[in-house]
C-alpha cells in the first residue's frame, strides 16, 4: 500500500446524525411506512393464530427507529456523509478457508489489499463505508437484533455494492482475458441505448478457441469463490435492485497479487454467453440437461467438448441462483432457497427469507433446527394470508419432545416455484400449535369410485378409433401404463360429463404454465385430437345440429381437453383416475387412496387452482390414542400404492398394480375394494395422512349432501 492509502486505512467508524441517517435511508424509510399497515396487520393476525409465535416478532420500521448508523469515514468529524458504498464479504475462518492475502487490517479485518481498493472505488473523500464488523457493536445483542432487522434496507440504500473475493487469484491468461471482457462490457454499456445488453455484447466477441476456454475458466473462479456459497452473501446482493445490482462490483486478486475488479453486470454478461452457447454446435444447451452438475467424471475416455459441456452447466447453475428474482415466491420457498446456502446459525435463515421477500417483520427469537424455522415461517405465511404451507407434501415436521413425533405442518419437498396464493377465506383458519391446526374443512361424504363400465369402454372405443396414444417414446418401457393412465383418465373425464371436459384446459391452466418452460408450447390441434372430440361429443349427445355455438362452445374447448391429455406435462399428478362426487352435482377426478381415508378441502383451499395440493386425506382421531400414528411423509401413501410420487410410475415391475383386495402397508384395502372409513367422533379431531391433488371442481362449496362444512376441527400430524 502506498502512504496515502495507509493514511486512509486508519480510518474510524462514525455514527451519524439522525437527519444524516435519515437522508442516506430516505427511500427504505418510505418502503418501511409503506409496507407498515400490511406487517402491522400480518402480526396481529399471527397473534391471534399463536401468540408465542407472534411475540418473536418486531415490526421492521420500529427496527429503523432504533438504529445506530455508523459508516467508516476517513474524517475525523464529518458534518455530513452523503452517500456510502456497501461491502459484502465472508469473515476469516482458519479451520474454513484460506485467503490468497493472510494479512488483515485491523477494524476492517480484510486483506489491506482489499481494503485500498474498496476505498479508491469512493465518489469523494467524504463518501463512507458500511462493512459489519466494524459498524455493528458485535458485543451489543440489541443493536445487533436492529441491525439484522434492516440488513435489507442498509443494503439497498448503499450507492454501490462492493464484493471482496478474497479466495479467487487468476492466472496471467485469466487476467488478460477478463480484463479485455471487461473492455468489451463498457463499450457495450456506453452505446446501449435501452435495447439488448446482452445483443450488444454478442456483437462485440468473437473469442477464439484458446480466449473461449480461458474465459470459462476465468468465470468458473469468480462463481465459485466461497462468497457464493454463504446464505448471507446471496442475501446482500438479492435485496438490490436490479439496476444496483448489475452496478456491484467484484475484487479479485490478479496473478501479481494486484486487485482487480469486474463488475457484475459484466460477469453476468459473460455467463450467460457461455450458458447459451456452444462453440461444438449452433444451437443453445439442450432445454433438458440437468440444471446443475458439481460432480463429473473427467478421465481421458471424456471428450474434451463433453467436459466444457458439463463446466457451462455447472456455471449455469452457479450464477443463476444469484439472479432469482424472489418477489413473486412464498415466503416458505424462500425460507428453501435460502437453505439452499450455507449460514453459520440457523435461525439467520428466518431473517434471511424475511428481507429477501420484503416482509416489514423482523425476528429476534430463537430457532435450533431448519424445522423450527420452517414450523416460524409456516406461521408467519398463514398470517400474510398465503395459502402456500397448507399444500405442501413434503417430509412432516419434527418438533415434539419426542423423536418421532410429526406435526401437521410439512416441510417444501421440492422448489416451490408458483407464485404466493392468497385467498380471503384463510380467516378460517383459527389457530396454530406445532402439534395441530384448527381449522374449517369441507369433508366429501362420497368415496373415490370406479367410473362405470359404459364410460371405460367409451375411452377405449374413442382411443382405438382416433389412433390416441400419449406422447412418449414407442420403444419405453413404460408405454403400457401410460396407456393404461390415458385410459383411466379419459374414462374418469368421460363419466364426469361435459361440463368437466370443456372446462379442463382453464382448470389445469396453472400447470400448463409451470412446465411450459420445461416441454414448451402445447402442439397444434391434429386429426387425432379432432376425431377423439367429434367421437366423444356424439357419445354425449352432442352435434353441430343440435347445439348453437358448435365449435366455439364445444368443439374448440374438448380439442384442448384432449391435447392436454395426451401430453406429458400433464401425466403424473394423478395417476389412477377415480371420481368423486363434489357439490352441487359437480364431479372431480382424483387418485385411489386406502379406504381409510376421508377427503376434506381447507375452507382456505376451497379456491384454489389443481396444481395446487388441496386435497387432506384424514383419519378420525382420539388426541391420546397412541396407536394411530401419522405418515411422516405424503409419499409413504402413494408408494403403499405401488406409485412413485415424483413420477407417477408403479413400483410394480409389471403394471404397478396391487392384487385386488389386498392388505397395503397394513393399512386395508383401495377404495375400489370397499370402503373401510372409521365413523365421525364428537371431538372433531383428524389425523392428516397425506395431501392430493383434486382435478375439477375449481370452486368447492358446501351443500350439506355430498360436501358437508365442518366448523374448527383439529388436525394433528
Amino acid at each position: 500500500m502506498d502512504a496515502e492509502a495507509r493514511q486512509n486505512a486508519f480510518c474510524h467508524p462514525f455514527t451519524l446524525s439522525k437527519e444524516n441517517k435519515d437522508e442516506l435511508l430516505g427511500e427504505c424509510y418510505q418502503e418501511a411506512l409503506d409496507g407498515h399497515p400490511k406487517a402491522v396487520q400480518t402480526l396481529n393476525r399471527l397473534r391471534e393464530l399463536n401468540y408465542h409465535v407472534a411475540k418473536q416478532f418486531s415490526l421492521k420500521r420500529s427496527a429503523l427507529d432504533n438504529l445506530i448508523f455508523r459508516l467508516v469515514v476517513t474524517e475525523d468529524e464529518p458534518l455530513r456523509v452523503p452517500s456510502y458504498l456497501i461491502v459484502s464479504y465472508c469473515w476469516h475462518h482458519s479451520t474454513q478457508w484460506k485467503p490468497v492475502d493472510p494479512e488483515v487490517l485491523p477494524l476492517w479485518e480484510i486483506s489491506p489489499l482489499m481494503v485500498e481498493a474498496i476505498l479508491k472505488l469512493r465518489e469523494s473523500p467524504q463518501e463512507g463505508v458500511w462493512i459489519d464488523r466494524a459498524c455493528i457493536d458485535q458485543t451489543s445483542p440489541a443493536e445487533k437484533a436492529d441491525a439484522i432487522g434492516c440488513m435489507g434496507f442498509i443494503y439497498k440504500a448503499a450507492r454501490r455494492l462492493v464484493i471482496p473475493l478474497e479466495d479467487v487469484q487468476l492466472t496471467r491468461e485469466e487476467e488478460i482475458e477478463g480484463i479485455r471482457c471487461a473492455h468489451i462490457y463498457r463499450d457495450a454499456v456506453n452505446n446501449y441505448l435501452g435495447g439488448d445488453l446482452f445483443a450488444e455484447i454478442q456483437e462485440r466477441f468473437f473469442p477464439t478457441d484458446e480466449e473461449y476456454v480461458t474465459l470459462l475458466s476465468f468465470l468458473e473462479k469468480m462463481v465459485s469463490a466461497r462468497w457464493t456459497q454463504r446464505a448471507w452473501c446471496s442475501h446482500e446482493i438479492r435485496v438490490q435492485t436490479v439496476g444496483r445490482r448489475f452496478r456491484a462490483v467484484f475484487l479479485v486478486f490478479g496473478s501479481q497479487l494486484k486487485v482487480l475488479q469486474f463488475d457484475f453486470g459484466m460477469i453476468a454478461c459473460f455467463s450467460k454467453y457461455l450458458i447459451t452457447t456452444d462453440r461444438h454446435k449452433s444451437s443453445p444447451l439442450d432445454p433438458g440437461d440437468p440444471p446443475y452438475v458439481f460432480a463429473r467424471p473427467t478421465s481421458k475416455g471424456t471428450s474434451q467438448h463433453l467436459q466444457q459441456k458439463w463446466r457451462r452447466q455447472d456455471l449455469r447453475y452457479r450464477f443463476s441462483s444469484l439472479l432469482l428474482d424472489s418477489a413473486p415466491r412464498p415466503l416458505i420457498s424462500q425460507l428453501q432457497e435460502t437453505f439452499n446456502y450455507s449460514c453459520e446459525k440457523t435461525v439467520d435463515n428466518i431473517s434471511i427469507a424475511l428481507n429477501v421477500r420484503g416482509v416489514g417483520l423482523f425476528f429476534n427469537g430463537s430457532a435450533m433446527s431448519e424445522d423450527e424455522c420452517y414450523w416460524i415461517m409456516t406461521a408467519v405465511s398463514i398470517a400474510e394470508g398465503d395459502t402456500t404451507p397448507l399444500t405442501l407434501t413434503g417430509r412432516k415436521l419434527r418438533l415434539g419432545a419426542s423423536e418421532g413425533s410429526c406435526s401437521w405442518a410439512q416441510r417444501v419437498q421440492m422448489e416451490v416455484l408458483q407464485a404466493r396464493v392468497s385467498a380471503p377465506s384463510m380467516l378460517t383458519v383459527r389457530l396454530l400449535t406445532p402439534e395441530f391446526i384448527v381449522l374449517d374443512l369441507l369433508l366429501f361424504q362420497h368415496a373415490p369410485q370406479l367410473p362405470l363400465h359404459r364410460s371405460v369402454q367409451e375411452a377405449m372405443r374413442i382411443i382405438r378409433v382416433s389412433s390416441l396414444k400419449p406422447h412418449v417414446e414407442p420403444d419405453s418401457t413404460k408405454l403400457h401404463r401410460y396407456r393404461d393412465l390415458l385410459q383411466d383418465r379419459l374414462a374418469c373425464s368421460i363419466e364426469n360429463g361435459l361440463d368437466f371436459l370443456r372446462g379442463y384446459a382453464g382448470t389445469v391452466e396453472e400447470h400448463e404454465k409451470y412446465w411450459h418452460g420445461y416441454y414448451g408450447p402445447l402442439p397444434a390441434p391434429g386429426p387425432t385430437h379432432e376425431t377423439a372430440t367429434l367421437e366423444v361429443l356424439q357419445f354425449l349427445g352432442v352435434t353441430e345440429d343440435s347445439v348453437a355455438n358448435f365449435r366455439e362452445d364445444y368443439f374448440d374447448p374438448v380439442v384442448q381437453f384432449f391435447i392436454r391429455l395426451v401430453h406429458p406435462r400433464f401425466y403424473f399428478p394423478i395417476v389412477r383416475s377415480r371420481c368423486l362426487k363434489s357439490s352441487h352435482g359437480h364431479t372431480a377426478v382424483v387418485n385411489s387412496v386406502w379406504a381409510s381415508f376421508w377427503f376434506a378441502v381447507p375452507v382456505a383451499l376451497a379456491g384454489v387452482s389443481f396444481e395446487r395440493d388441496r386435497v387432506w386425506l384424514l383419519e378420525p382421531y382420539s388426541p391420546g390414542d397412541e396407536r394411530l400414528t401419522g405418515l411422516q411423509d405424503d409419499s409413504e401413501v402413494f408408494k403403499g400404492l405401488g406409485i412413485n410420487p415424483e413420477h407417477g410410475k408403479g413400483y410394480d415391475e409389471e403394471r404397478g398394480e396391487n392384487p385386488p383386495g389386498t392388505m397395503l402397508n397394513g393399512r386395508g384395502l383401495l377404495f375400489d375394494f370397499g370402503d373401510d372409513r372409521a365413523s365421525l367422533n364428537d371431538a372433531g379431531a383428524w389425523r392428516l395422512m397425506a395431501k392430493a391433488q383434486m382435478l375439477g371442481c375449481p370452486t368447492i362449496t358446501a351443500d350439506g349432501e355430498s360436501v358437508k362444512l365442518l366448523r374448527a376441527q383439529r388436525v394433528f400430524g
